[in-house]
């Protein structure tokens, strides 16, 4: 299984590729789009940076993980005065109503508990269904539809956690500052918990304005100084330009460095503990003198937060250390069981659909409609040949499971209701019923139209015109007594085979095809009906 987690950042679109094979979660390749300085539209920035990196992958990823931004979600941190997790999970969201600018009954609300010595600590996420609906909206036009879908700041969280040495005695609070390139994630943890987090609205870009305002350069020339030349140690005279570079970038970073003061001075308050050390990640780190120059003005100990990453590819491993994909490379981690936060507002009516319910579009079809009057368990057959062996052999068994109960329940109401569970949880005993009904509804068919061939043999060569190596999701499947319309989504392969097989069928003419991006639509005409 392919696993590509994405980082939305305003630099650039960071993503890391892995495989699990035989339990183990491999590290295939580091991708960054690179984007504009300034982005006007960030939508259709994200959107071509995604389309792109999508084209270098040389297939498609089974699962997909990203987050939303920033702005679009709420991340709170409560201290409950009760002993008992489960009474804390029960008030939590009352406490919530006050604090949170969303309203809850519109939001998809994520949480993590844990006791303390004075009651429980719940960490939550909160994101309104509008925004979230925005961002699988756009995400699934461009064929990169998310499985997960979280909050800007779990993948470094989930890193730091999954590598963090594990002492008998609780390590002392740590804060971990990720610097990007408009905005900065700080999150204090203490004993594998989270215990604070904030999002400050100050990157690096903030000290290129700060050059480019000083200096009178534009800002790309601002940009390369600040990677070339700046250096944030006042001893260091390494040009002639470095005192009158540091001197503008000090200047950009002191509301910064106040900011995170503020925040460790309303953590010691609240919590009546100090953090002594932090770790700095995130392009914006990689700034020469950054670690030193934070350190002092912060009066703590402060590292760079470097996750080694080792990619294999064939026989060989290489192993980096970087500061930038440690987001996207967290993330992805939630596929591979080393987690130790989960939060997805992929939920309940937003869950990713799979093709159990999408090929319910088929039976849109007044045509299919008018069939059941023929056969009432036609339903099941192209259930069978459509959908139902690639979703029961997926890797998300218990959702296919649950959405076959229910396409059961809906369709075949013939059948007692303690025969439908049997069915449903038996897959041998299931197979046979079809197989027996389907036998039965081809006899049908016949003697419905015995010049006409058997719908279920035309829905057969459709399945049988796809390679094994090419995997698609169908969205649409329309076939009446004249026209054929296939609609949905390559994942792997080309439809070049699939399209001949479709247009020698001895079942359809003028089969043509229309691709846009990954989605493909088939239409042609129905012969002998």
């Amino acid at each position: 299984m392919r696993i590509l987690g994405i980082e939305f950042g305003s630099w650039s679109v960071k993503a890391v590729e892995m495989e699990s094979r035989f339990r183990r979660f491999d590290v295939l390749e580091l991708h960054e789009v690179r984007l504009p300085l300034t982005v006007t539209d960030p939508t259709a920035t994200y959107k071509k940076a995604v389309q792109e990196l999508m084209a270098r992958l040389p297939s498609h990823p089974e699962k997909i993980v990203t987050s939303l931004l920033p702005a679009q979600t709420s991340v709170r941190v409560l201290n409950l005065p009760v002993r008992q997790i489960k009474k804390a999970e029960q008030m939590f969201k009352f406490e919530l109503e006050d604090s949170t600018p969303f309203r809850l009954d519109d939001s998809i609300t994520e949480h993590q508990s844990h006791k303390t010595k004075d009651g429980c600590t719940v960490f939550t996420a909160i994101a309104p269904k509008r925004h979230i609906q925005s961002q699988i909206e756009w995400l699934k036009a461009i064929g990169a539809e998310p499985d997960w879908l979280t909050f800007d700041g779990m993948g470094l969280i989930n890193l730091y956690l999954s590598q963090e040495q594990k002492d008998e005695e609780i390590p002392a609070p740590s804060m971990i500052l990720d610097i990007g390139h408009q905005k900065t994630n700080l999150c204090i943890l203490e004993g594998g918990r989270v215990t604070y987090f904030r999002s400050i609205p100050w990157g690096g870009f903030q000290i290129t304005q700060g050059l480019s305002n000083a200096l009178g350069v534009p800002l790309e020339v601002a940009e390369k100084l600040k990677h070339e030349k700046l250096h944030l140690n006042a001893q260091i005279e390494s040009a002639g330009i470095s005192r009158e570079l540091f001197s503008a970038a000090a200047t950009s970073l002191a509301s910064f460095l106040a900011d995170i003061n503020h925040t460790l001075y309303a953590f010691r308050t609240q919590y009546k503990k100090d953090v002594q050390k932090g770790l700095i990640c995130g392009g914006c780190a990689a700034t020469q003198g950054m670690v030193h120059y934070i350190s002092r003005q912060l009066d703590r100990s402060i590292e760079l937060f470097t996750p080694r990453i080792e990619i294999k590819q064939k026989d060989e491993t290489t192993a980096i250390d970087t500061i930038q994909f440690g987001e996207a490379h967290g993330r992805a981690l939630v596929f591979g069981h080393k987690a130790p936060l989960l939060f997805n507002f992929r939920r309940g009516e937003l869950s990713k659909a799979t093709s159990l319910n999408e090929v319910g579009n088929v039976f849109e079809n007044p045509a299919i409609r008018k069939m059941v009057t023929y056969a009432s368990l036609f339903f099941v057959a192209l259930f069978l040949y459509a959908s139902a062996a690639k979703v029961i052999a997926g890797n998300d068994a218990r959702k296919s499971s649950d959405e076959l109960k229910k396409v059961l329940q809906d369709t075949l109401k013939t059948i007692p209701a303690k025969q439908k569970n049997t069915l449903s949880s038996n897959p041998e005993d299931l197979k046979k019923y079809i197989e027996q009904k389907n036998k039965e509804l081809e006899d049908r068919l016949k003697m419905v139209g015995r010049a006409a061939p058997p719908m279920l043999a035309i829905v057969k060569s459709i399945s049988d015109a796809f390679a094994g190596e090419v995997k698609v999701d169908v969205n649409t499947l329309v076939i009446d007594d004249r026209s054929l319309v296939l609609e949905g989504v390559l994942y792997q392969g080309s439809l070049d085979q699939t399209t001949t097989n479709l247009q020698k069928s001895p079942f359809f003419s003028g089969v043509g095809i229309t691709m846009n991006g990954q989605r493909f639509t088939y239409r042609g005409s129905v012969k002998g009906r």
